[in-house]
């Protein structure tokens, strides 16, 4: 933020953008009430990065309305203090992953170790387990394996919110806009994972305004080139995988990751599944591979 001003950006703190303004069939700006205010700001591009409760996109219909029981997923989080005790120090440099039914049903649970003792714990649930996410987070940091690692946890901020899980839902342009990040689910649907799918599409979004100003065409038929950035990058292909995997781990995700860890250490199939969903690798999977590899993987489930 402080080089985009540095750079001449205006920045508009604590501004509502609540509505498009729509020429021709073309975005050709944004509505805002700012101090008391309603302003209108007219812009060549529109890029729509106000997450999963985007407004923008269902005013340019890009999307439909999320399907609560089925695309969103929850979570909570946590910054806990009092961590990394003397005999925990080594915790200190690694991101720590926890699956476990009994402190997070059928997802997964995490500690990152920030500064100062500090760390961010939390937690992730598909909607349809009908969880609490807050109460389980509650839970986990009273968790008998890793209470050890706090003295005296004490909480210093805390949140709970949605998560598209969908993967990505409608279109993600238009004439005039392009939409990142959650606002059309750009989001693992296995993994709950965001930043990284937000700040790859907000950089191909900046790319292709930065074309269409240079052709001066902001239409979809220059914009298009956004999805060719991220389709280059795998993203769909991504997406589609995590889903799959998603509904065959949700069952009982304890047992089945045992059965497919187990499973990838004798068959390569197995193994270039688990890195694509795992390890965001964007190689290309056919459609024989994909079969092949969710044979096996049934197979060891069943077991």
């Amino acid at each position: 933020c402080d080089r985009a001003m540095n750079s001449g950006i205006e920045i508009m703190d604590k501004a509502l953008v609540f509505d498009l303004i729509i020429k021709n069939g073309q975005v050709i700006g944004i509505k805002v009430k700012h101090d008391g205010k309603i302003k209108e700001i007219h812009s060549n591009v529109v890029i729509a990065a106000d997450g999963i409760g985007s407004k923008i996109v269902l005013r340019a219909s890009l999307r439909k309305p999320w399907n609560n029981d089925i695309d969103i997923g929850k979570c909570a989080v946590a910054f806990v203090s009092n961590y990394n005790l003397k005999n925990e120090r080594i915790d200190a440099n690694y991101n720590q992953f926890y699956l476990s039914n009994e402190i997070a049903p059928n997802a997964y649970s995490w500690i990152f170790p920030l500064s100062n003792n500090l760390v961010n714990i939390g937690l992730g649930i598909h909607k349809l387990s009908g969880a609490n996410p807050m109460e389980y987070l509650k839970k986990f940091i009273q968790w008998q394996k890793i209470k050890h690692k706090f003295s005296n946890p004490k909480i210093i901020w805390k949140s709970n919110f949605p998560v598209p899980l969908c993967g990505i839902k409608g279109k993600t342009f238009t004439d005039g806009l392009i939409a990142v990040g959650d606002s059309v689910g750009f989001v693992s649907p296995m993994l709950g994972e965001g930043i990284y799918y937000a700040m790859w599409t907000g950089r191909f979004a900046a790319e292709t305004a930065l074309e269409a100003h240079k052709k001066e065409d902001f239409t979809k038929k220059v914009l298009k080139s956004y999805k060719m950035k991220y389709r280059k990058k795998k993203f769909h292909s991504i997406f589609s995988t995590h889903k799959i995997l998603r509904d065959i781990l949700m069952s009982d995700v304890e047992k089945n990751v045992n059965a497919i860890v187990k499973l990838a250490k004798t068959e390569e199939e197995a193994q270039i599944i688990i890195k694509t969903a795992l390890a965001g690798d964007t190689r290309e999977i056919s459609s024989e591979l994909m079969e092949r590899a969710l044979f096996l993987i049934q197979r060891a489930i069943n077991e």
